[in-house]
């Protein structure tokens, strides 16, 4: 099947979800590219040799990946729920309470636009390897349709 450039969105808490994690358990072919969203040689030269692309944006990125890329794959990351994400922010303890008051209300305006994604897997707290998993189904299901995503860059 040709590669697909996927986009996983990183969530406000993006520590809360360890990328390598994934990475490791990821077949060969993925290659993980962290950079701004504009749609680098690195990335075209990826798909252009078979090799699946993911990048970790937030959403102002994925939407700009989206519109010079429609063909790309969204997927959401998020935590069980609002309550969780600030569970777990404050556990970490290296914010300030404003600036966690600004993560936690840039994860409520995100929410918001969730409809632009193509899938949405929940990282719930001590189930990291069901995340993984998702995502790898995920990959997995894309490459086993039948009308395959002609990723064009």
């Amino acid at each position: 099947p040709p590669p697909f450039f996927l986009m996983i969105r990183r969530p406000p808490t993006a520590t809360l979800f360890p990328y390598t994690t994934l990475f490791r358990a990821a077949p060969e072919s993925l290659r993980d590219l962290v950079q701004d969203p504009r749609i680098p040689a690195e990335v075209r030269d990826a798909l252009a040799a078979g090799i699946d692309v993911i990048m970790r944006v937030d959403v102002q990125g994925a939407a700009t990946v989206r519109r010079l890329c429609p063909q790309a794959l969204l997927i959401f990351l998020t935590t069980r729920n609002e309550e969780e994400l600030e569970r777990r922010l404050k556990a970490r303890r290296t914010e300030s309470a404003e600036e966690l008051m600004l993560r936690i209300a840039t994860a409520r305006q995100e929410m918001q636009r969730l409809g632009e994604f193509d899938y949405v897997v929940v990282n719930r707290d001590n189930h990291l390897s069901d995340a993984v998993a998702n995502i790898l189904a995920i990959l997995e299901a894309e490459h086993s349709r039948v009308d395959q995503r002609q990723v064009s860059l």
